[in-house]
């Protein structure tokens, strides 16, 4: 039962883990853009 439990969590650690590693990927260019053009606004 408590093997089990852990297995369980592990589980979905795991896949909470792989559900935010697809968020980052999908914010990262958004991310990256934004510091960019602040970067240039900053520059002119």
């Amino acid at each position: 039962m408590c093997l089990k439990f852990i297995l369980l969590s592990l589980t979905f650690y795991m896949s909470s883990l792989d559900w935010l590693c697809h968020a980052c990927l999908c914010i990262l260019p958004y991310f990256l853009l934004y510091v960019v053009f602040t970067f240039s606004i900053e520059n002119i």
